[in-house]
């Protein structure tokens, strides 16, 4: 159940993306974390087409539009929502606590000097010592960063795990600790956690919920149709431009 949620994600993921694009670009996503991995066909095995062909042209919607069905590894009991990660708040994403991803929680730490800090944040006049203060603003639902201010210096979280890359911070939901010569980054989940959990979606699968049940979860007030028997002009969501 987890993987036919997985194929819808991804079937309706990519047809945004065809759709909003509208043939103007020569592709319309590639297999990077940018859009939606993909490491080869290798990684097919009798599962996976067994997921996509039961649930073969069916996609996810939202008030008869197309969605933009993110997904990220491991929310870390909590997803957050489109508005702080994105900057705009969409009604079918929207943080939900999820519970069903706990045992593959796991805590990350990563340690970054001062010289390391001021040389990645130099665009942002960043010049960090032991004598700095450094906080960060958590979102009250979720429980992740939001912001980090570093002296008056303020870095939304995202452009901060974008700066520094995701190896180092995997996900949003991390504190920072000083250190005598820099920073300690300590957090839990993995990726951007917009969206469906897929650690999440395998324990709802567990404990017999079928793949209906974890999208509309995940993404509240979306309707799962078949887009082949469909009589209707199928049209995108648009609110981002990424």
């Amino acid at each position: 159940e987890a993987l036919k949620a997985q194929a819808i994600a991804a079937r309706t993921y990519a047809m945004f993306h065809i759709l909003k694009n509208n043939g103007e670009l020569p592709y319309d996503v590639d297999n990077t974390t940018k859009y939606q991995v993909y490491n080869g066909k290798e990684k097919i095995n009798w599962t996976v087409e067994q997921a996509v062909d039961r649930t073969k042209y069916e996609i996810a919607v939202y008030n008869d539009k197309v969605i933009a069905t993110y997904f990220s590894a491991l929310c870390g009991g909590h997803t957050d929502s489109a508005k702080n990660v994105f900057g705009t708040a969409v009604p079918y994403l929207e943080g939900v606590q999820c519970p069903y991803c706990n045992a593959q929680i796991k805590t990350w730490t990563n340690a970054l000097s001062y010289k390391e800090l001021n040389n990645d944040f130099a665009n942002y006049s960043v010049n960090a010592d032991e004598k700095s203060s450094i906080g960060i603003t958590m979102d009250p639902k979720s429980g992740k960063a939001t912001n980090i201010k570093i002296d008056n210096n303020d870095i939304s979280s995202r452009d901060f795990r974008s700066v520094l890359s995701p190896k180092l911070v995997p996900s949003l939901n991390f504190t920072i600790n000083k250190i005598d010569n820099g920073i300690i980054i300590t957090g839990k989940g993995s990726g951007h956690g917009v969206g469906m959990c897929q650690w999440g979606a395998y324990g709802m699968a567990q404990v017999q919920k079928d793949y209906k049940e974890i999208l509309k979860f995940y993404y509240n007030g979306i309707d799962v149709v078949d887009y082949y028997s469909s009589n209707k002009n199928l049209e995108p969501d648009i609110w981002i431009e990424n």
